[in-house]
């Protein structure tokens, strides 16, 4: 005797590719989500000066930067309203800024930092 297949197949399988096509999908948006974290609020891997400005301080946590330019720098921020944020110094001379950090802030902080 011959047991007939249902029309939609088993319910089991059905179910399984739907979870990892669900997974798949999660994964995928997970990725491109970290990748745009990483992109917008991390300071590139090639910046040679990175500094980190946190409850009203800047703390260099890569390269380095004179006593002077660092006061300089935390009072813009303070003056700006900045409560959190990071600045980049890249090895091309430019300088790369977290989104937290204001506009209205980047010229003085250009001003300071690029000599």
């Amino acid at each position: 005797m011959q047991v007939k297949k249902a029309a939609g197949g088993c319910w089991a399988i059905n179910l399984l590719q739907r979870a990892v096509s669900i997974a798949l999908i999660l994964l995928v948006a997970g990725i491109i989500g970290g990748t745009l974290w990483l992109h917008i609020y991390v300071a590139p891997p090639g910046a040679r000066t990175v500094l980190k400005f946190d409850a009203g301080q800047v703390k260099v946590t890569r390269g380095s930067l004179g006593t002077q330019s660092q006061t300089y720098v935390q009072d813009v921020l303070r003056g700006a309203g900045l409560i959190k944020g990071s600045i980049g110094i890249l090895a091309n001379g430019r300088l790369w800024f977290s989104p937290s950090v204001p506009e209205s802030a980047h010229q003085q902080l250009r001003n300071i930092l690029m000599p």
